[in-house]
């Protein structure tokens, strides 16, 4: 069952208590002494390292692992073909990612119907951000301060009100979102911001 799902003008959906906190800590246990590599960005000629735009650390957790995180979000599926009003298909497969004191993604979508972008990428319908840990204003065990996922509304009827909705980030909840909506995350003010991320292309193309 899920717990506590809303939405907003955004077209958010947002489910607390996706992951028990137990876990979370095992995955971030995991993630924490995990091989790391820097994040890529997706450009028009293919995908590549910018860390002007992007900067954060991709983490090889074990296959298992990936796995669990799989098999729960395509538990989560239907909930999110019957939000959106779509099919989808399988998400990809989740990456997990670790931004520490600094660390930054630019405003961004995650999907692009250029014809340079990769076929995944064009394919996207909805984004999924899952927090592995929480987010708190004052350094502590196992937190970080900043990094808030941040998403724009930048239609005709925005307001200084609604222009900028932040998520606070929340052990085991999970952020859904259309891909092709605006969003950032915000920089690291201290800790490190432990997230598991994935995409749903439209079931035609999944």
């Amino acid at each position: 069952m899920l717990n506590q799902k809303h939405d907003s003008d955004l077209g958010l959906f947002i489910v607390r208590g996706f992951l028990a906190a137990e876990e979370c800590d095992r995955l971030r246990f995991e993630a924490r002494s995990a091989e790391a590599s820097p994040a890529l960005v997706v450009k028009r000629n293919g995908v590549g390292l910018d860390e002007e735009s992007r900067r954060t650390q991709c983490v090889s957790v074990p296959v298992a692992s990936v796995a669990f995180v799989h098999e729960r979000l395509m538990n989560l599926k239907p909930h999110l073909e019957s939000h959106y009003g779509v099919r989808l298909g399988s998400c990809e497969k989740p990456q997990f990612l670790v931004y520490r004191e600094g660390d930054f993604f630019v405003p961004h979508q995650d999907s692009g119907n250029h014809s340079d972008h990769p076929l995944d990428v064009q394919h996207r319908e909805v984004s999924v951000v899952l927090f592995l840990n929480d987010q708190a204003l004052h350094p502590g065990p196992d937190v970080f301060g900043g990094g808030s996922l941040t998403f724009f509304d930048l239609s005709e009827t925005m307001t200084w009100t609604t222009c900028r909705v932040r998520v606070t980030g929340e052990r085991g909840s999970l952020a859904a979102f259309p891909s092709g909506l605006f969003h950032q995350v915000m920089k690291i003010h201290h800790g490190e911001r432990f997230t598991v991320v994935s995409w749903f292309p439209g079931e035609s193309s999944g």
